[in-house]
């Protein structure tokens, strides 16, 4: 059976998920009003955030792999401390 600790990370992770995908739906409703303030059309846009979800899925293919050889855990650091610098 699993411990707390395992259950509160898999529901952390849940969150994290939760939120990330929170970004692509904001983004979708915001999109029209970008579109007018850049003075771009919506096909152009549509392309433009599909890179983001094309980037996502190529970091998946490149970093699980990595991540099976490095470990799951130094790959989520990793990222935490990439993210954080990014953000400073």
């Amino acid at each position: 059976s699993m411990s707390s600790r395992q259950w509160i990370a898999i529901a952390l992770c849940c969150a994290m998920n939760a939120i990330d995908g929170y970004d692509i739906i904001a983004v979708t409703f915001a999109m029209p009003g970008i579109g007018a303030e850049w003075g771009t059309s919506r096909t152009l846009l549509g392309m433009l955030f599909s890179t983001g979800i094309i980037g996502m899925t190529g970091g998946c293919l490149i970093l699980a792999p990595l991540a099976d050889r490095l470990g799951r855990r130094r790959m989520a650091f990793a990222g935490l401390i990439l993210m954080t610098a990014s953000m400073a």
